[in-house]
């Protein structure tokens, strides 16, 4: 099963409830994506994903999209809000 996608959208306000904004998300096209995915690692890689073994914490996963999306919080944006976590 290939679990890989692309970034559909970087920057996106999402909403919850109608009442809690979700500021500069990053949603993309996951198919894999389903409830109870919250919380989990996304991994990102840069140059060619088939020639490289290479992968970068991209952020983490926070709601189930529509049309086979999934939204994350882009990793600079939890370290801006968390500066003392780090990862290794």
């Amino acid at each position: 099963m290939d679990w890989g996608g692309g970034v559909s959208n970087t920057c996106v306000n999402v909403t919850q409830d109608n009442t809690l904004v979700y500021v500069c998300q990053v949603e993309m096209q996951y198919t894999a994506s389903d409830l109870g995915d919250s919380g989990a690692p996304v991994l990102v890689k840069p140059g060619n994903p088939r020639q490289d073994s290479t992968a970068m914490l991209g952020g983490i996963v926070m709601a189930k999209g529509k049309q086979n999306k999934a939204i994350f919080t882009p990793w600079p944006n939890i370290a801006q809000q968390y500066p003392k976590l780090r990862v290794f």
